[in-house]
């Protein structure tokens, strides 16, 4: 599992100065014009989002699993 901060930002390309040329992050280009991710030296990730492209609130955090299907089945046994 892999949790990844979300920042949510008016203007990506904008921001891109930030992240990007000061702090030195690389960009990963996901291939969506709403989000995309920065990666520090060390492996930390965050990602920078306009919006989000499937619901009507952006999210604080975006968790990566393996198996979204078995993740989802486990939550519901949790309650």
């Amino acid at each position: 599992m892999r949790i990844i901060p979300d920042v949510l930002v008016t203007d990506i390309t904008a921001a891109d100065d930030f992240y990007g040329d000061h702090l030195g992050l690389r960009r990963e280009d996901l291939g969506l014009d709403w989000v995309t991710r920065y990666i520090a030296p060390s492996g930390a990730n965050l990602q920078l989002l306009t919006r989000d492209g499937a619901a009507s609130d952006a999210p604080a955090i975006s968790i990566a699993v393996d198996d979204v299907d078995e993740a989802y089945a486990e939550a519901v046994r949790r309650g």
